[in-house]
């Protein structure tokens, strides 16, 4: 009796080990599988918050539109809630990396406007338009960058052998030159207005300010009618 006795205890115990280890099997699963839903959630989280607070100013690629263009939107609606800038298209072919920094510079010099202009003694209208006015900068360099871009493609196409072809090239140089020296000029102008607004405060002359709007108007004007100037040698469509 004691060994039939002792074969049930073991049997029992035997059972109660596998049913334990099955339990514990299947905890091991539920719970590798929530991890292995979880893990890729929380990367793509981390990912999505990185680029959200990414400091390259802007994005490359191919073209003006599609996917790209839509992620840099998005990004740009989201920063604006937190007040960062705005994110920028450019193109990745057509310009050197140095032409692309060129839009980071502007937004970084606009941010120091941005600051200057709040400590500033002006106007709520003149701030609200200065600020205005240094943010289209960045915005219109991006857009003389795909100018930039298109030009060097049309004067790859050009024959050089053919006076229409020199013609073309010709011109097209001379817009590449007019543009990039408009870009820096632009710059320049924007580099300019915090140091000018200390000046301001210091004179209390809003005169010098109404002067600052002007210059970084003008700047803007001649940067965006320069770069449109492209579409006269068949260019296509703006943007």
């Amino acid at each position: 009796m004691q060994n039939k006795g002792g074969a049930g205890c073991a049997i029992l115990a035997l059972i109660g080990t596998c049913a334990g280890l099955s339990f514990l099997a299947y905890l091991i699963v539920t719970q590798a599988s929530w991890v292995l839903l979880a893990a890729p959630a929380l990367l793509l989280a981390l990912l999505a918050v990185a680029d959200v607070f990414r400091d390259d100013a802007y994005l490359a690629a191919d073209q003006p539109g599609g996917f790209t263009a839509w992620h840099a939107a998005t990004l740009t609606r989201i920063r604006k809630w937190i007040g960062k800038p705005a994110i920028y298209l450019v193109p990745r072919l057509g310009v050197s990396t140095e032409e692309r920094l060129l839009v980071k510079r502007a937004v970084k010099l606009a941010g120091e406007v941005l600051a200057a202009v709040r400590r500033g003694a002006t106007s709520q209208t003149q701030r609200t338009l200065l600020l205005q006015q240094a943010e289209a900068v960045p915005a219109n360099i991006a857009a003389a960058l795909w100018r930039l871009a298109r030009l060097r493609r049309i004067k790859r196409t050009a024959d050089p052998k053919t006076d229409q072809g020199r013609e073309t090239v010709q011109q097209i140089t001379m817009l590449e030159n007019d543009l990039l020296a408009r870009i820096h000029q632009s710059l320049d102008t924007l580099a300019a207005v915090p140091m000018n607004m200390v000046q301001v405060e210091l004179a209390r002359d809003t005169r010098r300010a109404e002067q600052l709007l002007s210059d970084l108007n003008e700047s803007n004007s001649k940067l965006e009618d320069l770069s449109s100037a492209y579409r006269e040698l068949g260019g296509g469509s703006a943007a």
